[in-house]
């Protein structure tokens, strides 16, 4: 998600999940098709978009569904908002001393509240964007197998040419997918294999006779591929 449907994202976008707060802890339960709802207004292509919600996100959500009180925010709340669900206007600071945490560095605050002028300095060098944090989840589904054109989808992108030149393969990505498909090539031979012999193993080498290819009704002879 781009920084604005993230920070202007709210409840009723979560589709899916439901908590019965009666007794505690509460029982927490998420529908087969959980989903976000990016509606129009809110992407910066002005379309919708629906993203699957991971196992991993549903786990940061549940943390996130109940209020100071213990009771689930209003639709209307915001998702990514403070602990009473108003929106939050900026994350800048947040997202400086995370990125800092991240890299073994320790943050230092001014008089005031903001960080320090090495503090700055040394984020700078670090060179890290909120934005690029699409472009890695983007990457991580390429090299998952996931579809160029599902990546594109779950991205916003308008066309398969911007999602291909937004992502970035490896090495790795290009000899796995090689090795998916020889793997998927060779069950299928298999599969040919056990069609063409009733299923019935092949007699020993000692008792084969002399074989001839296998014909089709035209009488051409049939290559599996």
């Amino acid at each position: 998600m781009q920084h604005g449907e993230v920070m202007s994202l709210q409840w009723s976008q979560v589709v899916g999940l439901t908590m019965n707060t009666s007794q505690a802890p509460p029982i927490v339960t998420w529908a087969r098709r959980s989903e976000i709802v990016l509606t129009a207004g809110k992407t910066k292509t002005k379309r919708d978009r629906r993203i699957p919600i991971s196992t991993r996100l549903k786990a940061i959500l549940e943390m996130r569904a109940l209020d100071p009180n213990g009771q689930p925010h209003p639709a209307e709340h915001y998702v990514c908002g403070n602990a009473i669900g108003q929106k939050v206007l900026s994350i800048k600071r947040a997202w400086m001393t995370a990125v800092m945490k991240a890299h073994d560095l320790e943050a230092t605050y001014d008089a005031s509240a903001n960080l320090s002028p090495a503090s700055r300095a040394a984020f700078a060098q670090i060179n890290l964007h909120f934005h690029d944090l699409r472009r890695e989840a983007g990457s991580r589904w390429l090299e998952g197998a996931v579809p160029l054109h599902t990546v594109r989808d779950w991205l916003g992108h308008t066309s398969i040419a911007q999602t291909s030149t937004y992502l970035a393969g490896t090495a790795q990505t290009q000899h796995d997918a090689m090795a998916a498909y020889e793997d998927r090539l060779a069950n299928l031979q298999q599969l040919a294999t056990e069609v063409e012999t009733g299923g019935r193993k092949s007699p020993p080498a000692a008792e084969e006779h002399e074989e001839t290819p296998n014909e089709t009704a035209g009488g051409r002879q049939t290559t599996i591929m």
